[in-house]
């Protein structure tokens, strides 16, 4: 395993928070909104209501801890509960090693996003294991 960051989901305020993290952790964020992100990404239309959110913001602490989160949008709205809005990201060595974390922590829990090749190079799933807990999985192309 590579490194293990926690994802905050944030329901508009994402921008204001990760501000806040930023002050107090004395760093910079990396963020983009739903707006920037390519039209041919395979994203679902978050419609003009949500564009300006936050589709990612990074928050490096240190050379091995980063705070990430976004904002939820569209349809996932609905799902957005303070409680269940975080995940733990987990970034792997490679594709076979994501697709087998991916596999053992889904079995018995639910396969939200099955692991794919991304607009922002990288092959990404999400899962949620069969305690509720919800992983990001990552690995380069």
């Amino acid at each position: 395993m590579k490194t293990l960051s926690i994802y905050l989901n944030f329901d508009g305020t994402c921008k204001e928070a990760f501000e806040h993290y930023a002050n107090v952790f004395n760093t910079k964020i990396e963020a983009m909104t739903y707006a920037e992100a390519p039209a041919n990404s395979g994203m679902s239309d978050v419609g003009k209501a949500h564009q300006d959110r936050m589709m990612h913001c990074s928050l490096p602490i240190n050379d091995t801890v980063a705070i990430m989160g976004s904002d939820v949008a569209g349809d996932h709205c609905q799902q957005h509960k303070p409680g269940n809005n975080y995940s733990i990201s987990l970034d792997v060595e490679n594709k076979k090693e994501a697709d087998r974390v991916f596999a053992g922590l889904s079995n018995g829990g639910q396969a939200i996003m099955p692991p794919s090749e991304t607009f922002w190079n990288c092959y990404w799933g999400m899962c949620a294991d069969k305690f509720g807990v919800q992983w990001m999985i990552s690995a380069p192309l």
